[in-house]
């Protein structure tokens, strides 16, 4: 009797050591059971997949389906050490194939979030995630709701209502009071305000400030032929371009000298001046067209015909491509000069705010909705839709993400492929005015008023 106990004990333990080892090969195989009542003998045995989380900065807590990760000895009870929670980097294995809700968590970050699909016998790679500091504005400097004009090194920002100029690295506003800006503060536009190349001096109406000597500024009024110019643009550090009747004449700083450049009988509407060559939007009647007229020869050598409008400007003068932009209707035209026969690139419709990252990808955005534009492959994306008008948009340093304004809020949000993308709330205020990257990318400068207080800010990422 204890022989025959024996032995039916001896091949209970056979079986159950089968049985285990069976699952421990399956397991270890990639393989899960799926146990459902009834159940599905078509899926008893299901393929598991692997889940590859990277952070930056690393070390976040993994949420799934809001539990913790764990590494195996807390999971089966045998260690209750806090290291043992998974953190990013982290490659999670066998999790059977299905949606999952994902969360990461760092201390003092925003956390990250997403429904994420697992599939059987596959990797979900979400590799270039960028967890955002959890950081409160601070004030530089109390001053008027305005737009702000940042310096091409993003070192120096002009508050021209209050007549000042703030150094971003020092924290510290420097007062340019003068009887231009004084007249500026009923009429301020974009175009009246404008930095040199290398950002060492800049322009108020028509005075031109060097950073190193404020309180002596040029005085355009006595050098220009003209006493009713506009359009003022930089060329180089030195040469600036200015607009009077139908006539564009430049002012070299150095040399103190003043000349007409070309002359027509057509209206002009805007022009962007390059170093042998100048660009000229005008208008004849219902005609408009491009021209690329030749500095030294003064003649035109390529018209490109345009729809009409009667507010043509040019945009993003450093890029590759000319962007002209169409403010009548909302409209880009990216035009490629050395193309015969189709210059006319792209045609990008419903456009407000627009962003390139290097000279290949743009990210732009009307009053509800954030595109993506790749010239490469000639592709547009659409980010998100949102129910709060856009007052502004531009790329995060990574081109991973992207930044959009609202009146009241700053937010990022991913720029993936998926219908559905992250989008992280960095701060929300009473009223933003106007917004600004600063040089590494890490900082947001803008105008707004937060409570009671109106005043330039920053936001660390």
């Amino acid at each position: 009797m204890v022989s025959k106990r024996r032995r039916i004990l001896f091949l209970l333990f056979i079986l159950i050591f089968a049985i285990i080892s069976s699952l421990t090969i399956l397991y270890t195989s990639g393989y899960s059971i799926n146990w459902t009542w009834p159940p599905n003998f078509n899926q008893v045995l299901q393929k598991t997949g692997m889940l590859v989380l990277e952070t930056e900065p690393e070390g976040a807590d993994i949420y799934i389906n809001g539990k913790t990760q764990k590494k195996l000895l807390d999971n089966i009870g045998l260690s209750q050490n806090q290291e043992n929670i998974v953190k990013t980097p982290a490659k999670i294995k066998y999790i059977a194939p299905g949606k999952y809700h994902i969360r990461l968590e760092k201390e003092n970050y925003w956390p990250w979030e997403k429904e994420l699909r697992i599939l059987p016998g596959k990797q979900t790679k979400t590799q270039d995630i960028i967890l955002f500091k959890k950081s409160l504005p601070s004030k530089i400097v109390s001053s008027s709701a305005q737009k702000i004009k940042i310096s091409s090194d993003k070192n120096y920002i002009l508050l021209p209502k209050d007549d000042l100029l703030v150094n971003l690295n020092k924290e510290q506003a420097i007062s340019i009071k003068s009887q231009e800006t004084a007249n500026l503060k009923a009429t301020s536009t974009a175009k009246t305000i404008s930095w040199s190349p290398d950002s060492q001096k800049f322009l108020i109406g028509t005075k031109i400030y060097n950073i190193d000597d404020i309180k002596n500024p040029i005085n355009l009024d006595d050098k220009l032929l003209n006493s009713n110019v506009k359009n003022i643009k930089w060329l180089n550090n030195s040469v600036i371009y200015y607009q009077f009747k139908n006539s564009i004449a430049y002012y070299d700083i150095n040399q103190d000298k003043s000349e007409t450049i070309l002359s027509l009988e057509k209206n002009i509407i805007d022009y962007l001046p390059g170093d042998d060559r100048i660009y000229i939007i005008n208008s004849q009647g219902m005609q408009v067209s491009m021209g690329i007229y030749s500095i030294d020869s003064k003649t035109v050598f390529r018209k490109i015909n345009l729809p009409y409008s009667t507010s043509y400007t040019f945009i993003n003068p450093s890029h590759k491509l000319i962007n002209l932009y169409d403010k009548n209707y909302n409209i880009l035209y990216l035009i490629n000069e050395d193309s015969f026969f189709n210059p006319i690139k792209t045609i990008l419709e419903n456009i407000k705010y627009t962003d390139w990252a290097g000279e290949n990808k743009l990210v732009y955005a009307n009053k509800f909705e954030i595109w993506t534009y790749n010239i490469e492959n000639n592709k547009k994306t659409l980010l998100t839709r949102i129910s709060e008008p856009i007052i502004g948009v531009s790329w995060h340093h990574s081109m991973k993400y992207a930044l959009y304004y609202t009146k009241t809020a700053i937010n990022v949000i991913e720029n993936k492929q998926q219908t559905k993308k992250s989008i992280t709330n960095l701060t929300n205020v009473t009223r933003i005015y106007s917004s600004a990257k600063g040089m590494s990318g890490n900082f947001i400068y803008f105008n707004a008023k937060i409570g009671r207080n109106t005043g330039l800010y920053k936001l660390s990422l």
